[in-house]
């Protein structure tokens, strides 16, 4: 897809996601976690990645929009996104690389909502996290 929901190759579509936060990181935003404009529109690629159960790609525009997130501080948003990509993916159950690093970003937010909170329930999510990453050793 191109910025304006055209198809383009494959592998141009799974940078969009990245291509948009970098644009969006540099101030061409209003606000940075929604991922459109100048590359993509970010309704337009959701609805083509469930239309077409293309799970690496939501997987890559979830992972970008949670970093976002991440390098900003905001931490509940992107622990919201975390759970709801959560939900998605047990529609498309398929691990990949991606998969790997959103469980990642995952552990990261709990571990950072458990240090400025001091609340245990983010401790034992991030717990559950790490242990649902030692899937990915076998």
């Amino acid at each position: 897809l191109d910025c304006h929901g055209n198809a383009t190759d494959a592998l141009t579509s799974m940078l969009l996601p990245y291509w948009q936060a970098s644009l969006n990181l540099m101030g061409a935003s209003a606000h940075p976690i929604i991922l459109s404009g100048e590359a993509m529109q970010e309704e337009t690629v959701v609805n083509e990645a469930r239309e077409t159960k293309n799970m690496l790609l939501l997987n890559l525009l979830f992972a970008a929009k949670i970093q976002v997130a991440c390098y900003y501080g905001y931490w509940d948003i992107a622990r919201g996104l975390y759970k709801e990509r959560e939900m998605e993916a047990t529609k498309f159950i398929k691990m990949n690389m991606v998969s790997f690093v959103l469980e990642f970003l995952g552990g990261l937010i709990c571990f950072e909502l458990h240090r400025k909170t001091g609340k245990r329930k983010y401790l034992k999510e991030g717990k559950q996290v790490i242990k649902s990453m030692e899937k990915y050793e076998s």
